[in-house]
């Protein structure tokens, strides 16, 4: 979370559909595109980037933790049933 917090969420949002200002952000959410992203995808994308919209994170995260972010990215899917911490304050 720590990462995803400090790397991801400015462009990719607290719950992983995106932000409004930046297009052809994916939709973590959307069961199409996890299905159709395996984790060694979104580990080469994370390392290597996307385009001019995504840049790469080589040099900055190492093998191991863009493996550890492609496995995060799982439970967005509503129903994964793999609670998320919150963001917001202690109830």
């Amino acid at each position: 979370m720590g990462l995803y917090n400090r790397y991801c969420i400015r462009c990719h949002g607290v719950d992983g559909r995106g932000v409004w200002d930046i297009p052809d952000v994916p939709d973590f959410t959307n069961t199409v595109w996890q299905a159709t992203r395996p984790d060694a995808y979104r580990s080469r994308v994370i390392l290597e980037g996307r385009g001019a919209v995504m840049p790469a994170f080589r040099g900055t995260l190492t093998l191991e933790a863009s493996c550890a972010m492609a496995r995060y990215l799982h439970p967005f899917v509503p129903g994964r049933g793999v609670a998320r911490p919150s963001l917001g304050p202690a109830p």
